[in-house]
């Protein structure tokens, strides 16, 4: 039996029940923000209408829950030492709402995100040295694009960098 790599469109694309019944099934596989659920059943040839009813019923019986899935995605985006604006813009891009990534962002304030952003420029820089008796090898800017791309604003860069080479580490 060959599979095609695409779900068979509905019968009916306005069937609410029939919607429900993949969005459940795409929710046994990951979590889903209620915009995302929509998006992959529109994708699967569902109606807006339908999409969307399919997606409110299964949040109001807790099945899609946008302020779990941004705390759950945040905690763990800032643990693996991504900045606040990455998190944000990836939460964003995954169909959360303002104020489920605001309320998932609050509990990192500045201070933690400095030394966060620190303790990474740090690792980095001491990744950089090419045998452990040799000096680092990565630049002020090379440290500044690298902590950019994992989301820290520019402040807390520049903090880091300044800090970093302070101690006369980085040329």
């Amino acid at each position: 039996m060959v599979r095609s790599s695409r779900p068979a469109a509905p019968d009916d694309p306005d069937d609410e029940d029939a919607a429900e019944r993949v969005a459940a099934r795409i929710l046994g596989g990951a979590a889903q923000t209620e915009l995302s659920l929509r998006r992959r059943l529109e994708l699967r040839g569902f109606s807006p209408a339908a999409s969307r009813a399919a997606a409110q019923s299964l949040s109001r019986r807790g099945y899609v829950d946008d302020d779990a899935f941004a705390r759950s995605v945040a905690e763990r985006r800032l643990r693996s030492g991504h900045g606040r604006m990455r998190v944000a813009a990836e939460l964003r891009a995954r169909g959360c709402g303002e104020r489920p990534i605001d309320e998932a962002l609050r509990g990192t304030g500045m201070e933690e995100e400095r030394a966060a952003a620190l303790a990474l420029g740090h690792r980095l820089h001491e990744r950089s040295r090419p045998s452990p008796d040799a000096e680092p090898r990565l630049s002020r800017a090379a440290l500044a694009g690298r902590l950019a791309r994992r989301g820290y604003a520019p402040d807390t860069v520049a903090y880091v960098v300044r800090t970093i080479t302070e101690g006369g580490d980085i040329p």
